[in-house]
């Protein structure tokens, strides 16, 4: 047999329809609109209109609606989000915000000494590569493309996307509102058994103890909000360092080492920029079990108490 001719037969019959199938699979995973799609075409066509950016985890994600704002704002929250990549997104659309009086940054109990690469979450960086042009991980294949997902859920969400793109079908992953607010977490969805905050802090206590043995990423992060704040004291922006309401079962359960490293790093930053304060209403009893959707999450009717006194204090701070 020749050896040459069998290859080439092999590359024409079997590794290009591979490769096209491939192609198309990525697409119409990619097609479907989902939270990151949408937030990056969103601030790219209207970072010029935001008065105040909301950046941080999903307890920012699900906890302040600025569609019930009197400031015009704008979500960019993220399930998971790491400081890092609130540095990212405010690195890459500042020039754009001219109107900019005010950034909201939520800070959670992990985010000081957190990673996304190193958690649980650790997927979800690929949708920052592929919808934001991230730059962090041009070279690995598993932070750029739905591809390296290859389990009959993945190949599923193909199809659906595929029938999308042939009119078959409108299925949509985008679970947040015009202004990036996740809508999920109503009321009418909150669960009987909602408060989970002890087994919630338990896994959280474990998660931050794995993560202090990194202290490169505590001082990176440290650095990612420093530089937040400093690049916007330049530009007469305010900003608020934000520790989200939190349910007693949780914050009585975690750490207090944790409680306290994460007051300690947001309150060394705000004493060394002028335009920073530190807001912490994780014990807050402004907040009743009504308010919550689950131990960590504020619900619909929660939020719209948060976003009334998030509104007080934007316009003291922009004031100031």
């Amino acid at each position: 047999m020749n050896i040459k001719r069998y290859l080439i037969d092999s590359f024409i019959y079997f590794i290009i329809p591979l490769l096209i199938i491939a192609i198309a699979w990525e697409f119409s995973i990619r097609s479907i609109p989902n939270d990151y799609s949408y937030k990056s075409k969103w601030l790219k066509d209207n970072a010029h209109d935001i008065e105040v950016l909301y950046l941080g985890p999903s307890t920012v994600m699900y906890d302040i609606d600025p569609t019930t704002s009197k400031w015009k704002g704008f979500n960019a929250a993220h399930v998971s989000q790491s400081l890092k990549y609130d540095h990212f997104i405010f690195d890459k659309y500042i020039n754009q915000m001219t109107s900019l009086k005010q950034i909201v940054l939520g800070i959670d109990y992990w985010s000081p000494h957190g990673q996304m690469e190193q958690s649980t979450e650790w997927w979800r960086v690929k949708y920052y590569t592929i919808h934001y042009n991230s730059p962090y991980h041009e070279n690995k294949f598993k932070y750029k493309y739905e591809l390296y997902f290859h389990n009959p859920r993945t190949l599923k969400i193909a199809a659906q996307g595929a029938a999308r793109i042939l009119g078959m079908g409108n299925v949509s992953h985008l679970n947040v509102n015009n202004l990036g607010y996740g809508t999920n977490y109503n009321v009418n969805n909150k669960l009987i058994d909602w408060d989970n905050g002890v087994n919630e802090a338990m896994r959280h206590n474990e998660l931050i103890k794995t993560y202090k043995n990194d202290k490169q990423a505590y001082e990176e992060n440290l650095n990612y909000v420093s530089d937040i704040c400093k690049l916007s004291e330049e530009r007469g922006i305010k900003v608020i360092l934000l520790a989200p309401p939190i349910y007693k079962s949780y914050t009585n359960t975690l750490d207090n080492e944790y409680i306290n490293d994460r007051n300690a790093f947001c309150q060394s930053i705000a004493d060394k920029y002028s335009n920073t304060t530190f807001l912490d209403l994780s014990n807050s009893d402004l907040f009743a079990a009504d308010d919550f959707y689950d131990a960590n999450h504020l619900n619909d009717e929660g939020t719209r108490k948060m976003v009334g006194l998030m509104d007080e204090q934007i316009e003291y701070s922009v004031l100031r």
